[in-house]
Parts: C-alpha cells; structure tokens; sequence
C-alpha cells in the first residue's frame, strides 16, 4: 500500500514520455495532458493522507515534474517559437546552479517543494489551454516571471539553508 504514490508518480513519468510521442493527436494528447496532472495531484494526495509520505517518494515527485516540465517546455517552443528560448535558457540555468550546488551541500538532489515552485507547476500546467484559448504573449510573460522568481527563491534557499527541508514552503522559512 505504500507505494502506491510511488507508482502513480511512476505512470506520470510514463504518460509524459507517451505525450511526446502524440503531440500531433489533439484528443490523445489531452487526455493523457490530464492524466499527468492528476497523477501529479493524486499522488502527493495520497502519500499525506494516508502518512505514505518519504524522502525518496518526494524526490521521486520532484523528478517526474521536471521531466514533465522540460516535455510542456519543448511543447511551448513547438507552439511559441523562438521568443521563449531566453526564458528557457535563463531558468534552465538556475535550476541547473542550484542543483549542482545542492548536489555538493546536500550529496542528494534537492527539488524543493515551495510554494512559488507550485504555483510555477500549475501555471506551467494550465499554461497551453490558456495560450491555445488567447494566444495573448503577456500570459507567456506572466508564467514565466513565475518560473524565474520561484527558480531564483530555490536557488537562494539552497545557498542559505544550513539543512536540507524538501517541504520548505518559502524563502522566509530558512533555518
């Protein structure tokens, strides 16, 4: 029974490397799109409601959102074009400084589950359906001042925490 959030966190990572492969299928695509999210919901639901929390269960969550995350990102530049790349590569590159710092502070990965970082994952979740709606640049300016902000607040919180907190919720949290 307790591994059941693993598993769903498991079948988030498969659905999403089957979301690259059916891009092209409108109907397909959504309904996996769909099944990712509430994969995403339901496993962290599970794992608190019924104390099957873990460090490696977090962390195994931390790595299905980023491999989701770099899939919609890919998806985004499919749609958007160009404009977005210097975003991209701009977040890319903290994430990237803040898990080699982590990494050498901490020897684990440290994806942390802040409150801005949550925020960024449901903005970047809704993110396609907003733009396919409106097709309006200033929602890709709205996600991505998110996604930098909550990078940045990561990144800052690794430097300064004396240990690692997986749940910290934000930067006023430091210990």
């Amino acid at each position: 029974m307790k591994r059941i959030p693993n598993i769903i966190t498991a079948s988030r990572i498969i659905f999403t490397m089957l979301l690259f492969f059916i891009s092209n299928n409108d109907i397909l695509f959504i309904c996996l799109y769909l099944l990712c999210g509430l994969s995403d919901v339901l496993d962290g639901y599970i794992a608190g409601k019924y104390h099957f929390e873990s460090s490696f269960g977090a962390m195994f969550d931390s790595f299905a959102d980023f491999i989701f995350d770099i899939l919609i990102l890919k998806l985004l530049f499919k749609l958007i074009g160009i404009k977005i790349i210097y975003f991209i590569l701009i977040i890319l590159f903290i994430k990237l400084i803040t898990f080699f710092v982590g990494y050498k502070k901490y020897k684990k990965l440290a994806f942390l589950h802040t409150w801005l970082n949550k925020v960024s994952g449901i903005l970047l979740f809704i993110f396609p359906v907003i733009y396919l709606k409106y097709k309006s640049d200033i929602i890709i300016y709205i996600l991505f001042v998110f996604a930098f902000i909550s990078a940045l607040e990561e990144l800052i919180i690794t430097l300064k925490s004396k240990e690692l907190d997986l749940d910290i919720k934000c930067i006023f949290k430091i210990k």
